[in-house]
């Protein structure tokens, strides 16, 4: 009987380690969560309270008396080798009176003004829109390049055009060519790559796993304009995401998702150039408390039921 005392004693001690182990291994869990989400709240400018809903296009602006041809970009920066998509309107006034106002001529111009595309595009006549495709070298040179569109025409239409509207028959619109910089986050045990293209310079990229976040500086001539184009894989940062220019939110009208699949999400940014601080953040952040840890408790869980198990079954068939 004494040795069956003995026996029932040292399981049911076993069994409190391991109880124990699970209560510590659990609390440091909990204890870790809940140190996530205060440095969450502590921070300025928590996702938890700010959302952001942005476009996949910017705004369009519609030609009128002051400005009879209108000119967009489909995106502020591109790389050497892209097609630089433009649309754009001529004033319906015009294109109703004028019969031979047909063709808008479209150039880009590299930073030295040389001409590097050009294309002439149609002009539908039912809405006076306007669009083209035009692609940059493979080899083109990083820096502000400047779309040109202008409608030509013989001195009789001229005549009619000068007494519609004394706007030139003209417009332009910059951007930016950049290339990609990419940037290595180790985050449990994983790596992933956050990659950067700007027209401004780029300094101290972090990423803060606790408060959810990549950030990083810009800087630029004062006066000038700054655009950055910005892809996060997913799994690194995901969910409700925002944007900030030193700890404000950046308008809408500032941000467009330029795209997004199941992998990653790309942001374009635009801003005034100085000295910034910019920083995107998201909901959902690569797990701080992983899937193997899960395991492993529920591995030490198993265990202790089947040492339990096997232990206490010869006192309770007695």
């Amino acid at each position: 009987m004494a040795f069956q005392n003995k026996k029932r004693t040292v399981s049911i001690l076993l069994v409190s380690m391991l109880v124990m182990v699970v209560v510590v291994f659990v609390s440091s869990a909990a204890m870790m969560l809940a140190n996530h989400a205060s440095a969450q709240n502590a921070t300025v400018n928590s996702s938890a309270n700010v959302t952001a809903d942005y476009d996949t296009s910017y705004e369009t602006e519609s030609a009128d008396v002051t400005k009879p041809v209108t000119l967009e970009l489909e995106n502020h920066l591109y790389h050497p080798g892209d097609s630089v998509e433009v649309h754009g309107s001529v004033w319906m006034d015009l294109v109703d009176q004028v019969d031979a106002l047909n063709i808008v001529k479209v150039e880009i111009k590299d930073n030295a003004g040389n001409i590097v595309a050009r294309e002439d595009t149609t002009v539908d006549r039912t809405d006076g829109s306007y669009s083209g495709s035009l692609r940059l070298l493979d080899n083109a040179e990083k820096g502000t390049f400047t779309a040109e569109a202008r409608v030509e025409l013989e001195a009789d239409a001229l005549g009619i055009v000068e007494a519609i509207t004394s706007a030139t028959l003209q417009s332009s619109m910059q951007f930016a060519v950049a290339t990609t910089t990419e940037y290595n986050v180790n985050a449990e045990a994983q790596n992933f790559t956050v990659s950067i293209a700007s027209n401004s310079g780029i300094n101290d990229f972090q990423f803060k796993q606790t408060e959810k976040r990549v950030s990083f500086f810009v800087e630029g001539d004062s006066g000038t304009k700054g655009v950055t184009e910005i892809t996060i894989p997913k799994e690194l940062l995901s969910g409700e995401m925002a944007v900030f220019l030193d700890q404000n939110l950046v308008s809408n009208e500032d941000v467009i998702v330029k795209s997004e699949t199941d992998l990653a999400t790309t942001f374009e940014i635009n801003y005034q150039h100085s000295i910034h601080r910019m920083e995107v953040t998201g909901t959902n952040v690569v797990p701080e408390f992983p899937l193997s840890s899960v395991a492993a408790i529920a591995g030490v869980i198993g265990v202790f039921a089947v040492m339990s198990r096997t232990r206490l079954a010869p006192f309770r068939s007695r």
